[in-house]
């Protein structure tokens, strides 16, 4: 009797071990996807900065011409 529950604990414990595995995996593709995302989010928001950036030295630099010819 104790061999058998021994087994079944075994078997358990085997099926337990597999289905975290499972999850595991599955929560590591998904944060892979979400470092992928934001990854892209960044790249996109780097982008917009460096236009508003420029758009900003361009309207300085007009504002600075337009005092100097006053």
């Amino acid at each position: 009797m104790l061999s058998i529950l021994m087994s079944v604990i075994g078997g358990l414990v085997i099926i337990l071990t597999a289905v975290i595995g499972w999850i595991g995996s599955r929560i590591h593709s998904r944060l892979d996807s979400i470092a992928s995302s934001l990854t892209s989010i960044e790249r996109d928001l780097r982008g917009d900065l460096t236009n508003l950036d420029r758009r900003l030295v361009a309207v300085e630099t007009q504002q600075k011409l337009e005092e100097r010819d006053r």
